[in-house]
């Protein structure tokens, strides 16, 4: 079918090989209720609709307003394929796959992937294409790769089940990304496997990412450490209010710029968190926010020394801030210390928002700075009070709670 507009193809049984349908150059064509033993070839069009099909493959290149709805596929090789394409919807599909890339979008823009059953060794492949949505699927299989996404922006993944076993890659991957939201997935193994590395997420190379509302379950292995969820090399993320249980690894950053790690379960964990080589990353929202919930709470706390400077206030005083020096015990690396978890009687947070980091032959110090005015309400009379600094340790398995306490003096006005 070449130059046709407004036409239909419906009932039908249709077996060439290898182009059972051909559409080229055509517009408002729909095809409903056929059998497309082989390939449907689909060309330079506008809106086509390939509805209640039984169908081998859809192959869609450089065409506009695709619809491909309640399908039930069965081809080999990639099953449905959109190519420099526009406004292309693929629903209620059932897309079973096989030793290939099931469903690939490449170089295309305004594409809707929802409640499509997909399997195959390579469930879903999207490269090159922005303003993509990929809900409500139900996404299993994955030897090679579960989900694929590399080099989009305005990409949407959510409230998708994935149920995946795969050979040395995650189960979702997503690379060279730009404006991400992963939101109320649940992935996990569809099995225990002992001779492959399960790992559920990973991200990397990316920039304005949200992750919220996830569950990431069950990534353990015969092979290594698995993990739940991985980040490098990227920057401007929120991860948020996920469900990270029974991992070998939680949450990993490495690399990372600006990123928000708030309410998140993290639930018997080998390891529940490591963050390194990373940069303004806040692991706590502060009050009354709070931070993460963490399943093994007992992790011994860290008792550090203090001393203030200047050692007397008064609420006259010229000095607008109170220094805190924190001696670190030894083996306790201070880049560790999440800034934002630092609180003066579990109140007050820092004025400048960082601290000073200096290496000493005890081991090292941090120095903190408090407003005086917020401290004031800390001293209702004259006298010498006790200031406890505490805050959280991030190690590699939980965060550690630390303090340090010393007196002050309050003089009054």
């Amino acid at each position: 079918m070449k130059n046709v507009t407004n036409g239909a193809v419906g009932g039908s049984y249709v077996s060439a090989y290898p182009n059972s349908l051909t559409l080229d150059s055509s517009r408002n064509i729909l095809i409903f209720n056929d059998t497309i033993y082989y390939y449907a070839s689909i060309g330079s069009s506008y809106n086509v609709t390939l509805i209640n099909n039984k169908i081998g493959n859809v192959f869609a290149t450089s065409s506009t307003d695709v619809y491909i709805i309640d399908n039930q596929f069965h081809g080999v090789r990639c099953q449905a394929c959109i190519d420099t394409s526009s406004g292309v919807t693929i629903s209620g599909n059932d897309i079973p796959g096989c030793d290939c890339v099931s469903v690939s979008v490449s170089r295309s823009d305004h594409v809707s992937m929802t409640d499509n059953i997909i399997g195959g060794d390579v469930a879903l492949l999207i490269g090159e294409s922005s303003t993509v949505d990929i809900s409500n699927n139900k996404i299993t299989g994955g030897i090679d790769h579960g989900v694929s996404l590399g080099g989009c922006s305005d990409l949407s993944f959510r409230g998708n089940r994935v149920r995946a076993i795969t050979d040395q890659y995650p189960f979702v991957e997503v690379d060279s990304c730009n404006g991400v939201d992963i939101s109320g997935n649940s992935i996990a193994p569809q099995y225990f496997e002992p001779y492959y590395k399960e790992d559920l997420l990973r991200v990397s190379r990316s920039s304005n990412i949200m992750i919220a509302g996830n569950d990431l379950l069950n990534a353990t292995s015969g092979q290594g450490t698995s993990d739940a969820l991985i980040v490098s090399d990227s920057s401007s993320a929120r991860i948020i209010a996920n469900n990270i249980e029974s991992n070998g690894q939680g949450i990993l950053l490495d690399n990372t710029q600006s990123f928000q790690v708030f309410h998140n379960n993290f639930i018997n964990n080998v390891v529940q968190a490591i963050d390194t080589n990373s940069s303004q990353n806040s692991w706590d929202d502060g009050y009354p926010g709070g931070g993460n919930y963490w399943s093994d709470p007992s992790a011994p706390a860290v008792t550090g020394m203090v001393q203030y400077s200047p050692s007397t206030v008064n609420s006259q005083s010229k000095t607008r801030s109170l220094t805190a020096i924190i001696q670190l015990p030894l083996g306790v690396d201070g880049s560790t210390v999440v800034a934002s978890s630092i609180r003066v009687n579990g109140t007050v947070s820092l004025a400048s928002g960082r601290l000073v980091l200096q290496v000493t032959k005890g081991g090292q110090q941090l120095s903190a700075r408090f407003a005086t005015g917020q401290l004031l309400a800390l001293f209702p009379s004259p006298g010498t009070y006790v200031l406890e600094v505490s805050g959280n340790i991030v190690t590699t398995t939980s965060f550690r709670p630390f303090s340090a306490s010393a007196p002050v003096r309050f003089i009054g006005t």
